[in-house]
């Protein structure tokens, strides 16, 4: 069930992202901002999953800095992604300053800090069992 996990949510936040282009929910800041911290938490669980075997030597604050450091790095792709679609496409308007996109970033942020917390937490219960 854990392994689907990372995937449903994944696809949720896809889904969420689609929707919310589609219906212009974008223009809600709240929902802008929402939809920040839950794709990135998505993204960054989805990369604890698939890197798990890969990290599993890793200690839970290794884990947790290369998870958030993961989607702090997919945040800042999706801001550049935002700019080139705005640079280009002449009715856009995702991008509406430095302090909405400052703002973008903190939600990614705090997405991925819950997600790498949470992948660093199944770590360290992960060590106490082997331990007990």
């Amino acid at each position: 069930m854990k392994d689907r996990l990372a995937w449903v949510v994944a696809a949720a936040a896809a889904l969420a992202n689609v929707l919310a282009y589609l219906l212009s929910l974008y223009e809600l800041t709240w929902f802008d901002e929402a939809l920040h911290a839950f794709t990135l938490f998505a993204l960054a669980l989805l990369a604890a999953h698939l890197l798990s075997d890969d990290l599993g030597s890793a200690t839970p604050a290794a884990r947790f800095v290369l998870i958030f450091s993961f989607g702090m790095a997919a945040g800042a792709v999706w801001e550049i992604v935002e700019w080139g679609y705005d640079s280009f496409t002449p009715a856009s308007n995702l991008i509406k300053g430095k302090e909405e996109t400052m703002s973008d970033l903190l939600w990614d942020a705090a997405g991925a800090a819950l997600a790498a917390g949470l992948s660093a937490r199944r770590k360290r219960r992960q060590r106490t069992a082997v331990n007990a």
